[in-house]
């Protein structure tokens, strides 16, 4: 028998503002559902969620797939050639999918018993302008989602994968050519450092290395780590 996971980043709009820099509690501890379902585990805000195998698991092979969330996007306003005021929304970049099956028993992968932890990323900063002034702006990148493993009751941790989380949204008005600029945050690598999207291409935001955020700078939207979401610093 098979067993599914699902993890996906978080896509509300309430929250996207509440998660930066912080330190995870644990949510909750409870029991794998073992009935051949798919279960999906959605973000728990600044928490993760630990779930524990059973001693006698009735399937052998657990199937893991994490999405990691989207790059924040950006809407602005700015005056068309008839001097009226319009308004654009440039989107954020997809945070990477990642798929993996296990295999479970006494000696295997995942022995009964263990412990897997789920870290779900938020999505990243989204940012609204009205009129454009000279210079770039930026979104941020969205969190990356990660499984870890531990064997030994929580004494030890042991990654198993990671989705990296969207570049954040690109703007940049240039006065002296009275010209914008709009670059779309570019996909989620599925790298086990959960590397972030680039939104331009001579310009990259650093991923998160091992679960760290990535930043943005200037009008880069920052790529998302596993334990802390992608963070805008300027414009």
């Amino acid at each position: 028998m098979i067993a599914e996971v699902q993890l996906r980043g978080l896509f509300s709009f309430l929250i996207l503002f509440s998660f930066l820099g912080f330190t995870r509690a644990q949510a909750s501890y409870q029991p794998l559902i073992t009935d051949g379902e798919v279960q999906t585990v959605n973000a728990a805000g600044e928490q993760y969620i630990d779930y524990i195998l059973p001693e006698k698991p009735n399937f052998d092979q657990l199937i893991l797939e994490a999405v990691g969330a989207d790059g924040g996007w950006i809407e602005y306003q700015y005056y068309d050639h008839f001097k009226s005021v319009r308004s654009k929304r440039v989107n954020g970049g997809e945070g990477a999918m990642v798929t993996a099956t296990y295999s479970v028993g006494v000696g295997r992968s995942i022995p009964p018993g263990s412990v897997l932890r789920f870290v779900i990323g938020n999505r990243g900063h989204w940012a609204k302008y009205d009129l454009l002034g000279d210079g770039g702006n930026g979104a941020g990148g969205g969190g990356g989602t990660a499984i870890l493993l531990s064997k030994d009751s929580g004494v030890t941790w042991t990654l198993l994968l990671v989705a990296g989380g969207g570049g954040g949204a690109g703007v940049r008005f240039r006065e002296d050519r009275n010209e914008i600029e709009m670059n779309a945050g570019q996909p989620g690598t599925s790298a086990e450092h959960g590397i972030g999207g680039q939104h331009h291409k001579y310009l990259m935001a650093d991923g998160g290395i091992q679960g760290s955020g990535g930043h943005s700078s200037e009008n880069t939207g920052g790529g998302g780590g596993a334990f802390k979401d992608g963070e805008h610093s300027q414009g």
